[in-house]
């Protein structure tokens, strides 16, 4: 028969040797026998071949390099008797009767996920694990001195190490991987459990992101010290160590990988042989990358620490009701979450729920703050509610692209980014607790359609709705002093806005890119409103203003805001404004009404000129003089009023374009004389005393109350856009009344 067509080979009991190479190549060779007869196999003596089973009568004496080529899968052992099968085993338990494990022994058995080792074997020899790329969890058994060179070489996924008491040596590079050819650098490990008492020799070639050791005597990086770590006892897939026995305390360190433990429940009681033990803490990395866990329930008396559920992909559902923290990047891509309720008594630290891209419910309501980034990036988040007790940190939403609904409840404040570009963000509710919205807390949030600032808000952040294109309706609260830079710029559905009295200050490019703002309301008040400055890009630049009403002292640096502003079409300004400013309206084309009241007293150079659109300008009694130009090319006035009983003085070429023929002056009864006489006043052809208007109330004034409706009697009849009986009433607008004619 050709060696290469055997599938089944049974050796004879009267072979006691199998010579190296003695069976190498033979790719047909599906299943072999070995008897107890053989006492020697040699080098690769079945190297290359397809083997799907193997019967060893006696597995201890054939841990060794004869295996090295054909084991591309893991081994079991059952009844005595060693079998091969890639898609079933990918556990290995090597029987208790043996001692060693030779050089090589499972080379590259790349299927492998967990091994542990028995207390009988005394040494693990050199490679004897190297390259298995899917072992995630080991555990060395008590009686084990020495682990060989290169032992778990490029084991690159090992998520748990247990190392025995028995451990005295460990060779060069055991825990290592092969990076180029003159290095090899440790492999970091999650977490390592040490049970001996002294630190082996070779133990730097172990690198771990937590070392449990029983002592200080390892001095080891990121090391945490349990007097009691070989009393660690598991129950139900979850590996307790006693903190103190007598108190009857523990911590959560470790896991079991099995595939089995999928419903994790850590309580705030834990039973291990009849005896109660309170569960403090669970520790960083415990269950770092356990893709068998689908839920968790926790309920410690302590935190949840960093890293410890990290990369848990099968994980959905996340009750965390713990006595502490919720630790930085505890849940950290895990891909399949879909559900969080946290109700635990600290913090959600930093980039805790980071990336869990099916995260679509979050309700928190835990007694800390929700830390930097904690949901950043959970790209499904639809809803969530938050009543915690404490800030929003910086980008803990951010980038959160599916996130419609925020009920935010939380105390103190929203901080930097908080929820910046969640496009989809919709509907958000702010309690009465929040103090403040940082830098950019909602910016980019595009759909949002409309926000209510309570009156504990006292300060809002740069750039805070910036971007918010849906936003169409925006409620100050009495809290705000400060609009600041760039807070609603490029607000493109924002078609009114009123700025409440408690705003003192405005600041640079606030509403710049409102290409539908055609309403600003500055609310009556005697307390002056800055404006900042305004160079280049002024406050309301690309902002198609239609009408401004203002009913307080505006001040502002370099150009006024009104600039140019080709759309502006009303403005009335109140008692309070003392000043027209210098240039204030220039080139306002579509300028048609203009009022103010008895505070201004001085009407700045060129402040109208090029307003050629205006027809109807009306001041107060206490303006005193008007400066140079300041109603150049403003030739479309037909009506000029002005309350002031001594003519202002006006700088030269003041009121020369104005047209003498269509536009009539009119001034008080007692003054025409005064005024057919001064200069520039006398060239109207056509002056008439001031009295009663003709008015048309309309819904602005009456929806933001700014319009009170007097009989001559004194009694009020209304401030709203329902008709007036014909005849003569009191206007009451701000701190100025005056007369008008209802026909």
């Amino acid at each position: 028969m050709n060696g290469n067509e055997i599938k089944k080979l049974i050796i004879p009991d009267s072979v006691t040797a199998i010579g190296d190479y003695a069976f190498y190549g033979g790719s047909y060779i599906t299943s072999i026998k070995i008897p107890n007869s053989v006492t020697n196999i040699g080098y690769r003596a079945f190297g290359g071949c397809s083997i799907e089973s193997v019967e060893i009568e006696d597995i201890s004496k054939w841990c060794g390099i004869i295996f090295s080529d054909f084991l591309a899968n893991p081994l079991n052992n059952v009844g005595g008797k060693l079998f091969i099968n890639e898609k079933e085993i990918t556990t290995l338990v090597i029987p208790e009767n043996v001692t060693k494990i030779n050089d090589y022994a499972f080379f590259n058995c790349n299927s492998l996920s967990s091994v542990t080792i028995p207390n009988l074997v005394t040494s693990i020899g050199k490679s004897a694990f190297e390259g298995c790329g899917s072992l995630i969890s080991v555990t060395i058994g008590n009686s084990v001195a020495s682990i060989g060179a290169d032992a778990f070489f490029n084991c690159l996924n090992i998520k748990s190490l247990t190392l025995g008491s028995g451990l005295l040596s460990i060779g060069k590079w055991a825990f290592s991987r092969l990076e180029s050819s003159n290095s090899h650098p440790n492999i970091y490990i999650p977490k390592v459990i040490w049970l001996c008492n002294t630190p082996p020799e070779g133990a730097s070639y172990v690198s771990a992101a937590v070392n449990y050791v029983s002592n200080n005597q390892f001095k080891l990086s990121n090391q945490k010290v349990y007097n009691f770590l070989s009393s660690k006892f598991e129950v139900d897939g979850v590996v307790f160590v006693p903190v103190s026995p007598s108190d009857r305390t523990s911590d959560v360190i470790d896991c079991n990988y099995n595939p089995a433990n999928t419903d994790i429940v850590i309580d705030s009681i834990v039973t291990n042989k009849g005896v109660q033990m309170k569960v403090l803490n669970v520790n960083e990395y415990a269950f770092y990358n356990n893709d068998a866990i689908t839920s968790l329930n926790v309920s410690n008396k302590g935190g949840i620490g960093k890293q410890s559920f990290y990369d848990c992909d099968a994980l959905t559902t996340v009750i965390a009701n713990n006595n502490g923290s919720i630790g930085q990047q505890s849940f950290y891509d895990c891909d399949a979450l879909t559900t969080v309720l946290a109700s635990n008594k600290g913090n959600i630290g930093q980039q805790a729920f980071y990336g869990c891209d099916a995260l679509t419910t979050v309700t928190a309501s835990n007694k800390g703050p929700i830390e930097k980034e904690a949901f950043r990036s959970c790209d499904r988040l639809n809803s969530i509610e938050l009543t915690n007790q404490s800030y929003l940190g910086e980008s803990a939403f951010r980038d959160c692209s599916s996130l419609e609904t925020a009920v935010i409840k939380n105390k103190s404040a929203i901080e930097n980014n908080c929820f910046q570009d969640c496009k989809k963000l919709k509907y958000v509710t702010l309690g009465n607790q929040i103090k403040s919205l940082d830098n950019y807390s909602f910016r980019g949030c595009s759909s949002l359609a409309e926000i209510v600032l309570p009156d504990n808000i006292t300060e809002i952040g740069e750039y805070a709705f910036s971007g918010c294109s849906s936003l169409a309706s925006i409620s100050i609260g009495k809290g705000v002093e400060t609009l600041p830079l760039r807070v609603f710029e490029d607000c493109s559905s924002l078609s009114m806005i009123n700025i409440p009295s408690n705003v003192t200050s405005i600041n640079d490019y606030a509403f710049q890119g409102c290409k539908t703002l055609s309403d600003v309301t500055f609310e009556d008040g005697a307390t002056g409103l800055s404006l900042g400055s305004n160079g280049s890009s002024r406050l309301f630049t690309d902002c198609p203003l239609d009408e401004v009403y203002i009913g307080r002292n505006l001040s502002y640096t370099g150009d006024s805001p009104f600039y140019r502003n080709t759309s502006l079409r009303k403005v009335t300004i109140t008692d309070e404004e003392d000043q027209i400013y210098d240039n204030e309206f220039f080139g306002c084309s579509n300028l048609q009404e203009f009022s103010c009241g008895d505070g201004v007293t001085s009407i700045g150079k060129w402040a109208f000129s090029g307003c050629s659109s205006l027809q109807s300008y009306r001041s107060g009694r206490s303006v005193k003089s008007i400066g140079q130009e300041a109603f150049s090319d403003c030739t479309a006035l037909t009506s000029f009023i002005t309350e002031a009983a001594v003519p202002p003085v006006c700088g030269t070429q003041a009121l020369d374009d104005i047209n003498k023929w269509e536009c009539t002056l009119y001034v008080p009864q007692e003054s025409i004389a005064t005024y057919q006489a001064a200069p520039q006043w006398k060239e109207f052809f056509f002056i008439e005393q001031t009295g009663v208007d003709e008015i048309t109330i309309d819904e602005r004034d009456a929806s933001y109350g700014h319009v009170e409706i007097y009989n001559l009697s004194g009694a009020k009849v209304g401030n709203s856009t329902e008709p007036l009986n014909p005849g003569i009433y009191i206007k009451r607008q701000g701190n100025r009344s005056e007369k008008i004619l209802v026909q």
